[in-house]
């Protein structure tokens, strides 16, 4: 499976390690939010997942919104990518894809798991 992480605290960075650690699965890139200035120098630190990103060779996108051009054109991008594999493996004839991407959708709607603290209340 191919996966696009988006995290930026400690403990999505753990979320990441075991990912990599854990499974067989290809991280395509992550998203995180931009490096902040941090302490009296007003350096800017990395997020914890951008430095497992970085430890692990993975791309890292850092946008400050995700809501342009450059990062919906990059995700169309990887979407189309994702398409194309898929489209070698299955025939078209014998399943739509359309149907196959909108029954994906739901099932990963469905069986997500959404750790930010702020929406298991």
């Amino acid at each position: 499976m191919k996966i696009i992480f988006a995290g930026t605290p400690p403990f999505a960075a753990e979320h990441l390690k075991t990912l990599l650690k854990n499974f067989h699965h290809e991280v395509v890139c992550i998203y995180t939010q931009p490096d902040r200035p941090s302490g009296r120098g007003r350096k800017k630190l990395a997020s914890p997942v951008k430095k497992v990103a970085l430890d692990n060779n993975l791309a890292v996108r850092q946008p400050n919104s995700l809501n342009n051009s450059n990062e919906i054109n990059f995700l169309k991008e990887c979407l189309d990518n994702f398409k194309s594999k898929i489209n070698d493996w299955i025939s078209s004839d014998t399943v739509k894809l359309e149907k196959y991407y909108e029954d994906t959708v739901k099932k990963l709607k469905r069986d997500s798991i959404n750790t930010n603290p702020k929406n298991n209340k």
